[in-house]
C-alpha cells in the first residue's frame, strides 16, 4: 500500500516552493526565534554576505540567514539581510550553532558556514552568553546555468510551447523522492527556459505541460525519473540544448465507486498512475463528482494504476487495477500515442482507522464542516457562526470566538446553503446566528435564508476589509483588558489557525494585520482592548520586526514572538506554548488548506486540545517531537485522506497515549 499512501501528486508552483522549503526546515522543533524580545543573558550572531558573480563581488541578494543549534538541528533564529549584505541574529542562549546562508538570487548557490553542503558537514559558530560573535561572513559563489527549447506537436504540427514547468532533480535521489527538485524554471513564449543557479553535478529533468493534450516527460524521453538521461552540470557553466518535444499524449480513464457500511455510492478519489516497469510514480488526478476520471499527458508506454479515496469518515482501502492490493501484483496498462485505454474501473471498501485515531469529514469542505459541528455540539447552541468556505479570514477571525461562546462555526458558499449546512442547522436549532462578512463573502440570499433555522436574530458582522471584520468581531466578542491579543498576517492562515484554540482556551483575541504596518481599525481595537499582553505569530515575513516594535505602545505587558522555521514548527511551538502532556485530544490538519481546521478551531478551544498543522502524506519532525511531548489520549483528523492520508493517520497512533 506504501506507494499510493506516499504517492507523489502533481502540485501548484506555490506548494512545491513551500515542500521545497521543507527540505531544510522539516526537521525542526519548535525554538525560542531569533526576533523574540532581547534577554540580556542571551547573544549574537552576525556578518556581512556577498556574492561572487563571474569575478564580481557585490553585497548578497540571499534571502536570509537560518540559525540551527549544532547538535539538535533544531530552529534558533533567522534574519534578514540589508542592503549592504549584512545581518544579525540575536536572542541565542549560549551554545553552538549551525548557519544555513539562502540563496534569494537565482544566480548563487545556497550554502551551510563555512562553504558547507550539508548540515553535518558545516562549522559550529560558538554564541558565549551575552557576547555578540561578529564576522560570520560568506560568500555566495555563481551556480550554473542549463538552457533549452521546449516544442509540441499536435495536428501535424511543430510549434514551441509556453508555460511547461521545468524541474532538475539530483539524479543520486531515490526515484519515490523525485519532487525534491532543487531547481524550477518555466517556459515562455518562445518556448524557452533557463533554469539558474545549479551546483556542480548531475540531474534529471522533467518537463510537465499543463496542456494534457501533449505529453509530459523526463529528458531525454522517458516515461519516469528511472530510465531518464542524466545530465552533467559543471561548475559555473552554462549547459545549452536540453531541448525536447512534446508528443500528443494518450490517456487512461474510468470510473470509481465505492462501498461503505454496505452501502454503494459513487467515489470521490484520487487516481494514480505509476511507469509499469520502474514502479515510478509518473501522474495522477481527482475523480470528478461522478466518480468518473481521465488522465491524459501520457507517453506512449506501459503503466499501471492506484485508486485512493477520500471522502468517507473511516477513510477507504487503497488498490491497484484489477483489483490488486500491491503495485506489483497491479494489472499493466499499455498506452498509445494519442490513444485513450477506457474503463479502468475500481471499487474501494472502508479501511479501519487505528483505535486512538478517528477522522472527521465529508466529501467537501462544507460537509466536512457539518460533520465537525455535529459531533460536538448539541441542539440549542446559543449561537452558531456561518462564514465563507472560500475564503478564510471572516472565520479565521471568529474561531477563538466560537471556542470562547462554545458554538459551531459552519461554513457555507457565498450564494447557497448546501444541503449538510441546512441539516445540521435544523438538528443545532440555534438561538441566533450570526453571519461573518459581507455580502460578498455570504450573500443577502443566504442571509434571508438563515432566518428560517432561529426562532432569534440573524445578524451580520462585517467590516469594510478582512482587518476591519477581525476588529468588528473582537468587538462584540471581547471586553477591555483582555488578558493577550494574538496578532497574524491576514494574508495567510495557518499561523492564525494554530493559535485560534489557544485563543478560545485563554480568552483571548486574534486580530489580523498586513506583514508591514498595524491597520487603524485594528490600532482602534487595541486601544479599546487595553491588552495584558501581546503575542506575534510567524516570523517576519508573516509580520515585521518593526509591526512587533510599534505594537509595544498598545500594552503595558510584553509583546512577544512565536514562530517555527515554516507553518508546521510554528503550529508546534504555539502548541508548546500553551499545552502542558497529557492533552485529552490533539486535532490534526492539513497545513497548506484552510477549510477543515477553520471549522474545528472553535471545538479545539472548548477541548482545551491544540490544532496541529502536517502535510498530506507525511509528519514532520517538529510536530512528531510535539506530538511526542503533549502525549495525547486520542488524535482527531480533520478532512478525507486527500487532506490527511491514510497512512498519516495510521502513524499518528503511534503518538497517542489512551488512558
Amino acid at each position: 500500500m506504501g506507494n499510493i499512501n506516499h504517492r507523489i501528486r502533481e502540485r501548484s508552483l506555490a506548494a512545491i516552493l513551500a515542500i521545497s522549503a521543507l527540505l531544510v526546515v522539516g526537521t525542526l522543533a519548535g525554538a525560542t526565534p531569533a526576533n523574540a524580545l532581547a534577554d540580556p543573558g542571551t547573544g549574537s550572531i552576525s556578518g556581512t554576505i556577498t556574492q561572487d558573480i563571474k569575478g564580481v563581488v557585490t553585497p548578497s541578494t540571499a534571502s536570509g540567514i537560518t540559525v540551527f543549534t549544532g547538535e539538535g538541528q533544531r530552529y534558533a533564529g533567522y534574519a534578514q539581510v540589508d542592503g549592504n549584505g549584512h545581518y544579525s541574529v540575536g536572542s541565542l542562549a549560549a551554545g553552538s550553532y549551525v548557519l544555513y546562508f539562502g540563496a534569494g538570487s537565482s544566480a548563487t548557490i545556497s550554502e551551510f558556514y563555512d562553504n558547507a553542503t550539508s548540515f553535518a558537514s558545516a562549522q559550529r559558530v560558538v554564541v558565549a552568553a551575552g557576547k555578540a560573535t561578529a564576522g560570520i561572513d560568506a560568500v555566495l559563489e555563481a551556480g550554473s546555468t542549463v538552457t533549452g527549447k521546449v516544442t509540441a506537436t499536435q495536428a501535424g504540427s511543430t510549434q514551441p510551447i509556453a508555460n511547461v514547468s521545468v524541474t532538475a532533480t539530483d539524479s543520486t535521489a531515490p526515484s519515490s523522492q523525485y519532487q525534491s527538485w532543487s531547481y524550477y524554471a518555466q517556459t515562455d513564449s518562445a518556448g524557452e527556459y533557463s533554469l539558474t543557479g545549479l551546483a556542480a553535478g548531475t540531474y534529471k529533468i522533467r518537463f510537465v505541460s499543463s496542456d494534457s493534450g501533449v505529453v509530459s516527460k523526463w529528458y531525454t524521453d522517458s516515461i519516469d525519473f528511472t530510465s531518464a538521461t542524466t545530465v552533467t552540470v559543471g561548475a559555473q557553466s552554462t549547459l545549452p540544448g536540453i531541448d525536447v518535444n512534446l508528443q500528443a499524449a494518450g490517456a487512461i480513464s474510468g470510473t470509481v465507486t465505492q462501498t461503505l457500511g454496505g452501502v454503494p455510492k459513487v467515489a470521490q478519489s484520487y487516481v494514480d498512475v505509476y511507469s509499469a516497469e520502474s514502479g515510478d510514480y509518473v501522474t495522477g488526478a481527482p475523480t470528478k463528482l461522478d466518480g468518473s476520471y481521465s488522465i491524459g499527458s501520457l507517453m506512449a508506454g506501459t503503466y499501471k494504476v492506484g485508486f485512493v479515496g477520500y471522502d468517507s469518515n473511516s477513510g477507504l482501502v487503497p488498490e491497484y487495477f484489477d483489483n490488486a492490493s500491491t503495485l506489483a501484483s497491479a494489472k499493466p496498462l499499455t498506452v498509445g500515442v494519442a490513444s485513450t485505454v477506457a474503463n479502468i474501473d475500481a471499487e474501494l471498501s472502508d479501511v479501519p482507522l487505528p483505535t486512538n485515531v478517528t477522522r472527521l469529514s465529508g466529501s467537501d469542505r462544507f460537509e466536512t464542516s457539518s460533520a465537525i459541528s455535529a459531533a460536538t455540539f448539541d441542539p440549542g447552541v446559543s449561537v452558531a457562526y456561518v462564514a465563507s468556505g472560500s475564503n478564510f479570514p471572516d472565520a479565521l477571525s471568529v474561531a477563538p470566538v466560537g471556542g470562547k461562546d462554545k458554538a459551531p462555526v459552519l461554513l457555507v458558499p457565498s450564494g447557497f446553503i448546501p444541503a449538510p449546512i441546512q441539516a445540521e442547522l435544523t438538528r443545532l436549532k440555534p438561538q441566533r446566528i450570526v453571519v461573518l462578512g459581507s455580502a460578498a463573502s455570504v450573500s443577502d440570499t443566504v442571509f434571508t435564508a438563515l432566518q428560517g433555522f432561529t426562532t432569534g436574530t440573524v445578524t451580520r458582522t462585517a467590516g469594510t476589509d478582512r482587518f476591519a471584520t477581525s476588529a468588528a468581531v473582537s468587538a462584540i466578542a471581547f471586553s477591555p483588558e483582555v488578558p493577550v491579543v494574538y496578532i497574524a498576517n491576514g494574508y495567510n492562515f495557518p499561523d492564525a489557525l494554530s493559535a485560534a484554540p489557544v485563543a478560545g482556551k485563554s480568552g483571548a483575541a486574534v486580530l489580523l494585520v498586513p506583514a508591514d504596518r498595524i491597520p487603524a481599525v485594528i490600532q482602534d481595537e487595541l486601544t479599546r482592548l487595553k491588552p495584558g499582553r501581546v503575542v506575534v505569530l510567524g516570523g517576519f515575513d508573516s509580520v515585521s520586526e518593526s509591526v512587533a516594535t510599534a505594537l509595544q505602545g498598545y500594552t503595558t505587558g510584553t509583546v512577544t514572538r512565536i514562530a517555527g522555521g515554516d507553518r508546521f514548527a510554528t503550529s508546534a511551538a504555539i502548541s508548546q506554548s500553551a499545552f502542558d502532556p497529557g492533552v485529552p485530544v490533539v486535532y490534526v490538519a492539513n497545513g497548506f488548506n484552510f477549510p477543515d481546521a477553520l471549522s474545528v478551531a472553535p471545538v479545539a478551544g472548548i477541548d482545551k486540545a491544540p490544532v496541529l498543522l502536517v502535510p498530506e502524506g507525511w509528519i514532520p519532525a517538529a510536530i512528531q517531537a510535539e506530538l511526542t511531548r503533549l502525549k495525547p489520549g486520542r488524535i482527531v483528523v480533520l478532512g478525507g485522506p486527500t487532506s490527511v492520508s491514510s497512512a498519516v493517520a495510521q502513524q499518528l497512533d503511534a503518538f497517542a497515549v489512551a488512558p
